[in-house]
């Protein structure tokens, strides 16, 4: 994940060993991925990690449902890795983000549950507030990483403006691209 986009302060410590590597005079390129779904396991995926989450038989669902948000297939991590390392390292950037395609919430959970399972919102700004009082009060802890990877999603920064997409794939000639299937 983009950490520098992060509205609050998680994983800086990530950030912090990048900038150290490079001040060291090592090229280091960050892969800048989003939320890791794989095709055809749409139905077993860990729900609360793609910004679903449930309570008392609802699907818990944060900012609006129709944002939408990056995804990454593992298979696509592995084909950009391979892509970044067979490539002459002064012509990369120090970022490269990229993503399989993107989805809303609410076309996870018509796949996953169905258009008809009830729904609970919290909007953007409630989950945002309730991620920075819990970071102040607790620090940042293992248990709450989903809240904030939740909070991410719901504030739009995982629908990327700008990608490199086309320097590690051009013209999807290496590979293709993952696409979300929306019907079972």
């Amino acid at each position: 994940m983009d950490l520098d986009i992060i509205p609050f302060d998680v994983l800086s410590f990530k950030v912090k060993h990048s900038r150290d590597v490079r001040a060291g005079g090592i090229k280091a390129v960050d892969i800048c991925t989003s939320h890791f779904l794989q095709k055809g396991a749409w139905n077993d995926v860990p729900s609360h990690a793609l910004s679903l989450n449930f309570e008392d038989d609802k699907a818990i669902i944060r900012g609006e449902p129709n944002i939408k948000w990056a995804f990454t297939a593992y298979e696509n991590v592995g084909q950009t890795i391979a892509s970044v390392i067979s490539k002459d390292p002064s012509t990369l950037p120090d970022k490269i983000r990229v993503w399989s395609d993107k989805i809303t919430q609410e076309q996870l959970l018509n796949r996953m549950m169905g258009q008809d399972y009830p729904r609970k919102f919290i909007s953007y700004e409630d989950s945002l507030k309730e991620c920075k009082e819990r970071i102040e009060s607790v620090g940042i802890r293992a248990e709450d990483f989903l809240l904030y990877t939740q909070t991410v999603s719901a504030s739009g920064l995982l629908d990327f403006e700008w990608d490199s997409k086309e320097l590690i794939n051009p013209n999807e000639s290496l590979f293709k691209w993952i696409k979300f299937e929306s019907t079972k």
